[in-house]
Parts: structure tokens; sequence; C-alpha cells
């Protein structure tokens, strides 16, 4: 009888050490799927939405830059006009 209770518990411990084992080679692998998509979908986006926020930023500046070069051209044309009349 204690011949069948060792085998007993030998044949539930090495069953719990398989789920054991299962358990971290599934876990392993989700880290790996995590890590694949971090690296090729997230980061592609992060890229992407920070590259088009510069360049509209950079439109807006360029635009602001023009419009007050414009400004200042027609206020120093309004100041010669002026002085010339």
């Amino acid at each position: 009888m204690a011949k069948a209770r060792s085998r007993a518990c030998e044949a539930v411990s090495a069953m719990g050490s398989r789920n054991v084992g299962t358990y971290f080679e599934h876990w392993k692998q989700r880290q790996n799927y995590y890590k694949v998509t971090l690296d090729t979908k997230v980061k592609d986006r992060i890229i992407k939405v920070y590259n088009d926020r510069i360049r509209h930023f950079f439109m807006r500046w360029k635009e602001n830059a023009d419009s007050t070069k414009i400004d200042t051209h027609k206020t120093i044309i309004m100041e010669h006009q002026e002085e010339g009349a």
C-alpha cells in the first residue's frame, strides 16, 4: 500500500510539474508575441503619428512665417508710400 501511495504521489507531482512547465512555455510564447507586436506594429504607428505631427507643425510654422513676412513687407511699403506722399 505504501508503494502504491508513493507511485501515486510521484505521478501527481510529475503531472503538476508538466503543467507548470507548460504554463511557463505558454507565458514565454506570449511574451515573445507581445515583443514582436510591439516592435512591428506599435513602434511603426508611433513613428507615423510623430512624423505626421511634425509635418503638420512645420507646415503651420511655414505658413505663419510667410504671412508674417508678407505683413512686414506690406507695412514697409505702406510706410514708404506715406513718406513719399
